[in-house]
C-alpha cells in the first residue's frame, strides 16, 4: 500500500506526465524498483489502479482504512522487514 503513495511521488519528482509512462519507467529502472522495494521479477501495479484512486479519493481512503483494520498493511510491512 505504501507503494501506491511512492509511485505518484516518483511521477511528480521526475516530471513524468502520465501514470502509464511512470509504470513503464518503473518496470525498467532499477533505482525506482529499489525505492519501491521491488525485486526485478516483481510486478508493478497496473496504471489503472491509480485512476481509481484519483477518480474517487473517498473510496481509496475507505479501502486503506479497511486494509489497516484487517491487518493487511502490517502483514505487508512484516514481509518487507524479513
Amino acid at each position: 500500500m505504501i507503494m501506491l503513495i511512492k509511485i505518484p511521488f516518483i511521477q511528480y519528482l521526475y516530471g513524468i506526465r502520465s501514470m502509464r509512462q511512470t509504470v513503464k519507467e518503473i518496470e525498467v529502472n532499477v533505482a525506482y524498483r529499489w525505492f519501491l522495494g521491488l525485486e526485478m521479477m516483481d510486478k508493478v501495479p497496473h496504471f489503472s489502479t491509480f485512476g481509481l484512486w484519483s477518480a474517487d479519493p473517498k473510496r481509496f481512503v475507505y479501502s486503506l482504512k479497511g486494509d489497516i483494520h484487517n491487518g493487511y498493511l502490517l502483514l505487508h510491512t512484516n514481509e518487507i522487514m524479513r
